[in-house]
């Protein structure tokens, strides 16, 4: 679970580097004990956080009232809820009441939409999963280009599944994230990969031959 002290220097690693959309994943939010101070910290300034989570609070009141009162203190939140083959999904339904009635912005993917290639397994590092285990890159789309993963301890990683450490939030809190990253990530895609099942291989040989 991520601290109340790494939630504040991701508030101002935020600030420092004009960070201004993030994604909140990896776990049920509110099964953190300090989720309301965290997520006050993590998106304050920001345009835009996602908060992805399954809908589970929806079944406790007390809980559900806390997670309301929060989103609507905090426009800048959104929910995304997960409707998928990883989850049981048996409090979407309640969620999207709960969040109707409340006027909360919200997605919930169409029958259609929803693969195993809509998820990102955060911290999954094998990525056997579907299309970009196979044949594609999941970074390597225009949108995702400069995207960047923060886990709960301040590492930061390249890759959204949790592979390839790249640094520490702590080391930009002054800035100057955006511009070494950027000179990262011109050498990086020089690089072909042809898929992540090679990123992630290359990664954990790269990670052995430091040894």
């Amino acid at each position: 679970m991520m601290s109340v002290e790494v939630a504040k220097m991701a508030q101002q690693f935020n600030k420092s580097n004009n960070i201004v959309r993030a994604e909140a994943m990896g776990g049920e939010f509110y099964l953190n004990p300090d989720w309301e101070e965290i997520l006050d910290l993590v998106g304050d300034g920001l345009e835009a956080v996602r908060l992805v989570t399954c809908g589970d609070w929806a079944a406790k009141p007390k809980i559900a009232a806390k997670v309301i009162e929060f989103l609507q203190a905090h426009k800048q939140f959104y929910i995304a809820l997960s409707k998928d083959s990883w989850h049981k999904n048996e409090n979407v339904g309640k969620a999207e009441a709960l969040m109707k009635d409340a006027g909360i912005i919200y997605q919930l993917p169409k029958p259609d939409e929803i693969t195993n290639e809509t998820i990102v397994p955060v911290g999954r590092g094998e990525l056997m999963y579907g299309f970009y285990a196979s044949f594609g890159t999941y970074c390597t789309k225009p949108e995702r280009r400069y995207s960047f993963l923060v886990d709960e301890q301040g590492e930061i990683y390249k890759c959204g599944f949790g592979v390839w450490n790249y640094d520490n939030i702590d080391a930009f809190t002054g800035g100057g994230f955006a511009k070494r990253f950027k000179e990262f990530n011109t050498v990086f895609y020089n690089i072909f990969i042809s898929n992540c099942a090679v990123f992630h291989r290359s990664y954990h040989r790269a990670e052995r031959d430091k040894k």
